[in-house]
């Protein structure tokens, strides 16, 4: 496992989480809000604001784009791995067929290396099928980290745009953090399109952003796209766009420019209590 730390400023009322791993910081940044809004939320406020935790850095997209990168360069690498099995098995058994033309014959012609063919098609089929295995094993500890480090931005998000239950919610169920990865189909391009559908309704711009046809699902060449969407996604959530709640309340002043990464350390405000 990875270490991961929590450095307390009581004077500040900050929180700092920092961890060796980009995705090592949701599980210990879940578990301290958890125990702060435990622990406050039976504290008599006693005319005090409300407790509340705030997040005021920059949202360390260059990490989780990392994250996202590497879950889609494994598979593409394991489709191509997919390919090459398959060549390599349509020829083994093509192989096969004129091995027993060449057996079954009364006069045999000579065998042309067939027999050395075959061993060497059967060698690249078992290293093939090894490497299949070693690539989902790899992709499914890249999808885990992908899944926290989904639900630890996410998180900041919330905290940063101070977004309700019901907006968190429905941001949740656009961006999952939850990759289900099929032959068909796969993470990148079910979040995009739910990013593509709510960047057309609740977040839209202007009534020809709503009007506009949405692409059909496919399996993308790259990330860019995605990552442009959920940059554009940030960027109207911080310019006071809300997914849920009015929908005759617009965000003012929305710009397609990305938003730079943080850090693999984090600060959180936390107001005091009572001081």
């Amino acid at each position: 496992g990875t270490e991961a730390t929590v450095l307390l400023s009581k004077s500040a009322c900050r929180f700092c989480v920092q961890a060796s791993e980009f995705a090592s910081l949701w599980v210990l940044t879940q578990e301290l809000c958890q125990q702060l809004h435990e622990h406050f939320d039976g504290v008599d406020d006693d005319g005090q604001e409300p407790f509340s935790i705030t997040y005021q850095d920059s949202l360390p997209l260059h990490d989780y784009f990392a994250l996202v990168d590497d879950h889609f360069a494994l598979r593409k690498h394991l489709e191509e791995l997919r390919s090459d099995l398959a060549d390599r098995t349509h020829q083994f058994r093509a192989v096969q067929k004129r091995l027993l033309v060449r057996f079954k014959d009364r006069n045999p012609s000579p065998l042309n290396h067939l027999d050395a063919l075959l061993t060497l098609t059967y060698e690249q089929t078992v290293q093939l099928t090894e490497g299949i295995d070693d690539v989902e094993r790899a992709l499914r500890t890249v999808s885990c980290h992908l899944t926290a480090a989904t639900e630890l931005v996410l998180l900041l998000i919330r905290f940063r745009f101070e977004l309700d239950d019901d907006n968190f919610k429905v941001l949740r169920l656009h961006l999952s953090p939850e990759p289900c990865d099929t032959v068909e189909q796969g993470w990148e391009e079910q979040v995009d399109s739910s990013l593509i559908h709510l960047l057309r309704t609740s977040l839209a711009r202007n009534a020809k952003d709503r009007s506009a046809l949405p692409p059909p699902m496919k399996v993308p060449s790259d990330t860019l796209k995605l990552k442009k969407r959920i940059t554009n996604v940030v960027d109207r959530l911080s310019n006071g766009g809300r997914i849920a709640g009015d929908p005759e309340q617009e965000p003012e002043g929305l710009e397609d420019e990305p938003i730079p990464g943080g850090e693999e350390a984090m600060d959180m405000p936390v107001p005091a209590q009572g001081e």
